[in-house]
């Protein structure tokens, strides 16, 4: 039976410059449902902004069977204040000045609305559901972008006179024009050395001042945080002085802190505590040899994001497989399932096309491949075996095979037909055989470098559990939307021999420009606990559309290759015969009758197919016959622009 209190649910925003996470709550802090797509910089007016928060807030509830149980909603946000429901002036958010966030709110979502700065929102969690479950003296400093403090007192949060107290991040730490600037106005704030942008600043003057030390971070042109961190990883002795310096005086800000407070912990949070023992070592150091002999040993170091999170998100870890080579389309489901909706097959050879074809089994299903690259959802059901839902697959293919397997590939009226071909990126370089080098030319190092540092940020983050928003800038949106034009008038003429490839080419570069604006920025969003909502640039989608232009070449190279030609011509040949008979609607048959070079049904299905794939004609749904006759014929009808067309 279930408890009026258990009954009760709240829903939990996090307001960030970058992101904002939604998610309900239950009594025991459970989380039942989140939400994580909503980019805050795309919302330039307040109110839709809100707009935003308030429909995905409905959406979870609907989603969880919520109606009626929320008892009201928590936002953390920066400059937000308790006593007055607002947020106010907040530098890193689209919107300036006060704004009324609880009333407007409230208002739309009809349930009560709070709101406090994020940190002091961490330490009343921290103090219900976490490490801090006991007790009533604890400071939580949150390390991201800034430096955020929470200070609980006697069991109370300390909110001053007006909400705003206890912004440990702006305790100055080096005075006189030799402190840094911040972003409050003031200089040689503690938030402007222990940020995860204090680390890189402080890996820039390192790096000006030692020109002697070698270090993997002089290669990078925008150091981040996290640059330092997989450098220290490395065993970069400049990344971890980086971090001793840091450390240091984060731990001599925390013995004041505890002078002050004698509080019973110190409960670390945010990105750069990910940086685990190059940071914590320092800090603990630095507070032992600073706090008073009377304070020494009372206070606990604690870090949120090691014990607190990890434990909460325990559940049971699969394995993870980077990538699949000879797989059936039903092992394949399984390995998208247990892999978050990823996968990949990478092979040398072409077997997985004579699996697609049927060689091993009649029943025979490509939806896995098409749906991979659409990204719609999978959903099989099997008797005997659990159900497997994929929300958003994603399937990438990169095989290396022989011309003759291309070959095999437009052979297949079923891959021509169904759009398989079309999704393929081809690459057709030219043989050097006669002109091979027993030693091959080395990559160069800055090449190597670059590579390696984006491999290893990409494989280093973890999997988002939302879908991440990629948008266009505006210039590279002009610039796409010219290229798009371009393929389109071309379509009819000069890309007439690959219609069913160059009618995707536009999409495909899209794609490709997502994938280098998120190599780009792999550094940064995972590392900061942030929703890093990126955007393409107008090199990169420049870039983007150079590749497609090449592969263009490529692909009409392949489908010559595969006989797309001799393809080309016998549609020609029999759409012409399906306008000089006036057919509306005919079967293979019909077909076969009229187009005396057609022997067998083999021949013809291709050129249905690929008729049927330009719009030319489409498949009529076919009347299945009563008791256990043969299937009917299938029958074709023909586009009535067509005749329009020829007139």
């Amino acid at each position: 039976m279930v408890s009026d209190v258990e009954k009760n649910l709240v829903v939990g925003i996090d307001v960030g410059g970058t992101g904002t996470k939604i998610g309900i709550v239950d009594a025991r802090g459970e989380i039942l449902a989140r939400d994580e797509s909503i980019a805050t910089p795309q919302y330039t007016d307040f109110n839709e902004f809100v707009d935003a928060m308030n429909a995905v807030v409905q959406r979870l509830i609907r989603e969880v069977g919520a109606e009626g149980r929320i008892r009201g909603i928590g936002i953390g946000a920066p400059n937000a204040n308790y006593y007055a429901g607002t947020i106010e002036n907040a530098p890193n958010l689209p919107w300036k000045g006060v704004l009324e966030l609880c009333k407007v709110f409230s208002a739309k979502a009809g349930v009560p609305v709070y709101t406090t700065n994020d940190a002091n929102a961490a330490a009343i969690g921290e103090m219900t559901y976490g490490t801090a479950k006991g007790m009533k003296n604890f400071i939580v400093i949150t390390l991201g972008t800034g430096v955020g403090s929470g200070i609980v007192i006697n069991g109370q949060l300390v909110y001053g006179c007006d909400g705003f107290a206890g912004e440990l991040g702006h305790v100055t730490m080096v005075r006189g024009k030799q402190g840094r600037l911040c972003g409050c106005g003031g200089r040689g704030c503690l938030e402007t050395y222990c940020s995860a942008t204090g680390v890189a600043r402080t890996a820039k003057e390192i790096l000006k001042a030692d020109k002697a030390t070698p270090s993997i971070l002089r290669g990078i042109k925008n150091i981040t945080s996290k640059d330092v961190f997989l450098a220290a990883k490395a065993g970069d002795k400049i990344a971890k002085e980086i971090f001793k310096q840091t450390g240091t005086m984060l731990g001599e800000a925390i013995a004041d802190f505890i002078k002050f407070s004698s509080p019973e912990a110190i409960i670390l949070f945010g990105g750069l505590t990910k940086s685990g023992k190059y940071i914590l070592d320092p800090v603990k150091k630095a507070v032992d040899k600073n706090v008073m002999p009377i304070f020494k040993g009372k206070a606990q170091i604690e870090d949120l994001q090691d014990v607190s999170m990890q434990l909460a998100n325990f559940r049971e870890v699969m394995p993870m497989r980077l990538y699949v080579d000879d797989v059936t389309t039903e092992k394949l489901t399984s390995v998208l399932s247990e892999n978050g909706g990823t996968a990949a097959i990478l092979s040398a050879e072409g077997g997985i096309f004579d699996m697609l074809s049927g060689i091993y089994t009649k029943n025979v299903n490509i939806d896995v491949f098409l749906k991979g690259h659409s990204g719609d959802s999978i959903r099989v059901d099997r008797i005997g075996r659990n159900s497997e839902s994929i929300m958003h697959p994603a399937l990438t293919v990169l095989l290396a095979v022989q011309p003759n397997v291309l070959s095999g590939m437009m052979s297949n009226g079923t891959f021509r037909g169904r759009g398989l071909t079309a999704r393929f990126m081809y690459c057709m370089p030219k043989s050097r055989v006669g002109d091979r080098l027993y030693r091959t030319q080395p990559i160069p190092d800055e090449v190597a470098r670059c590579y390696e540092i984006t491999i290893r940020n990409l494989l280093d983050e973890g999997t988002p559990q939302t879908p991440e928003l990629i948008y266009l800038s505006p210039e590279a949106d002009k610039l796409l939307e010219a290229f798009a034009g371009e393929v389109e008038s071309k379509l009819k003429s000069e890309y007439s021999d690959i219609p069913d490839w160059a009618g995707k080419l536009v999409g495909a570069v899209l794609r490709i420009s997502g994938l280098l604006c998120r190599a780009a920025n792999a550094k940064c969003a995972d590392f900061l606990d942030l929703l890093e909502s990126t955007t393409v640039s107008p090199e990169q989608m420049t870039g983007a559309i150079a590749i497609g232009r090449y592969f263009t070449e490529h692909a009409r190279a392949a489908y010559t290759l595969m006989g797309a030609d001799d393809l080309v011509k016998q549609s020609k040949y029999t759409l012409d015969a399906i306008i000089k008979n006036g057919l509306t609607e005919f079967t293979r048959r019909d077909i076969m009758r009229i187009c005396r070079s057609f022997k067998k049904t083999e021949q013809v299905q291709p050129v249905l197919n690929h008729l049927t794939d330009l719009g030319y004609l489409a498949l009529k749904e076919a009347e299945q016959p009563a008791g256990k006759g043969r299937p009917n014929n299938p029958a074709y009808l023909v586009n009535p622009l067509l005749y329009r067309d020829a007139a």
